[in-house]
């Protein structure tokens, strides 16, 4: 039993999480990279064989570096989908081993694994969002805060490219990157170094900067737009798709982190932190607050489950730190078995959701497969309500069919658009322009000579009109 209790079993169960995690990215590779927009910025990236960064999110460019380096490698387009998939889940392994055991921050490390299954469901197929990045960056510059470095100049010069990481992946990270630095500064008493404050002055200024350039349109002035002109009252917080939302789900998904939550802050205030606990509190209902309004008109499933993932943060950092105060504890003997439930639960939720996915991928397929009787490799399909609800996001379609059409050679590209109008599209239809092929609404035509040859393929010539 006393090994159980050990540090070293809490690492090991870092590890081993992290082997599922990858084996479950592979497992399920076709389905966390054919949907949203893991396909769009995949197909550009080996399309282009550069790196993709999307509205400013400089911060992933680590992710896109084992898959270009597959492609330099020469690697199949299976094979680049398979390293893609399993690349987020290998960044964020890596910061678990930089934090438990470079930084000996055994703490960190763990809320890096917990938070990637916690409050996941939907959105671990859908891997490149931004938002999980934020959050692994976040705790890494708690880690970083906490090393004891030989120079202070050192630690918070890393600290800062830590946060920028963050930030640049995703402007959520303007609340997780101020909790993690004010829980250190609160916990460890460390009111008096300054290099704390600079970081707070950066990530604030970086906030105002993006709020003062936001082009119109762009996520964060959606952001902020809706933050600002929402009408808050307490019925209309209640009453909104937010909250309901999260209500619905609280029996289920938010379960485990509401019981981490309210042991972390039980064990804070047993351990007389009373201040760190009121500021874990305040600041929890201040994000919980945020992402109530600024989301309270709804999203798809999958968006309104990544916005509420930072809450895994506010949980599970204080929750890990404060288990380590109460190792000598006899009850402690208890924290690696609640561990390996709430892993196991998340596991199985994350699965289920797997085999849904599995079924959007089937459904795909079977369309692709109907066209191998028709003439040419470029359809159009009307966008009936099967079709929507059986691809959950319709926008890339003609993106994940090209590149799941393409996973066993380019002679085998087919793409296909889907259409609400007919009229709207018959010029492509009619020959007229037989060099085009048509990828989503907000970049409509593209030029079939771009095409990277290695990898996909589509004639010249028109496209045709698929039946239900």
């Amino acid at each position: 039993m006393h090994k159980l209790n050990s540090p070293k079993f809490f690492i090991y169960t870092g590890h081993v999480g992290f082997i599922l995690l990858m084996a479950l990215s592979v497992f399920f590779y076709q389905e966390r990279v054919l949907f949203i927009d893991t396909v769009f910025q995949f197909f550009k990236i080996v399309n282009f064989e550069h790196f993709n960064i999307e509205a400013a999110r400089y911060g992933t460019f680590i992710t896109q570096i084992p898959v270009l380096a597959a492609l330099k490698a020469g690697a199949g387009l299976k094979t680049l989908a398979l390293v893609y998939s399993l690349s987020f889940i290998a960044v964020y392994y890596g910061v678990f081993i930089l934090c438990a055991h470079i930084l000996k921050n055994t703490a960190a490390g763990l809320a890096v694994l917990f938070s990637l299954v916690i409050c996941v469901s939907k959105s671990f197929y859908h891997p490149c969002t931004e938002t999980h990045q934020a959050i692994v960056y976040s705790l890494l510059v708690y880690a970083l805060l906490r090393f004891s470095f030989r120079h202070a100049l050192i630690k918070y010069l890393l600290a800062g490219a830590a946060m920028l990481l963050s930030f640049y992946s995703h402007p959520v990270a303007l609340f997780t990157v101020l909790f993690v630095i004010f829980f250190y500064v609160t916990e460890q008493k460390k009111w008096h170094e300054k290099g704390n404050y600079l970081l707070l002055l950066v990530i604030i200024a970086l906030t105002l900067a993006k709020l003062l350039t936001a082009r119109e349109g762009s996520y964060e002035s959606s952001f902020f737009n809706e933050l600002f002109s929402f009408r808050y009252s307490a019925s209309n917080i209640y009453h909104s798709y937010s909250f309901r939302f999260f209500i619905k789900r609280l029996p289920g998904m938010y379960f485990w982190t509401g019981i981490v939550f309210i042991l972390a802050i039980t064990m804070l205030f047993l351990k007389k932190q009373k201040f760190t606990a009121f500021y874990v509190l305040f600041s929890s209902a201040i994000f919980f607050f945020i992402t109530l309004v600024t989301y309270s008109k709804g999203d798809a499933d999958v968006m309104m489950e990544r916005s509420f993932m930072p809450l895994a943060v506010f949980a599970l950092l204080p929750f890990f730190v404060a288990l380590e105060q109460f190792r000598g504890a006899k009850w402690h003997i208890f924290a690696p078995i609640l561990l390996v439930v709430i892993f196991t639960v998340s596991v199985a939720r994350i699965v289920g959701e797997g085999k849904i996915s599995r079924n959007r991928v089937a459904y795909v397929m079977g369309i692709i497969d109907g066209t191998k009787a028709a003439p040419g490799r470029k359809f159009l399909l009307e966008k009936t309500g099967e079709v929507k609800q059986s691809v959950l996001y319709t926008w890339p379609f003609a993106f994940t069919t090209l590149v799941a059409s393409s996973l066993e050679g380019p002679e085998n590209s087919r793409t296909i658009y889907l259409y609400d109008n007919a009229e709207n599209i018959m010029k492509y239809a009619n020959g007229e322009m037989g060099h085009i092929f048509l990828g989503a609404d907000f970049w409509l035509e593209w030029q079939s000579d771009v095409l990277n040859k290695k990898y996909f393929s589509l004639p010249f010539g028109k496209y045709t009109f698929l039946q239900q």
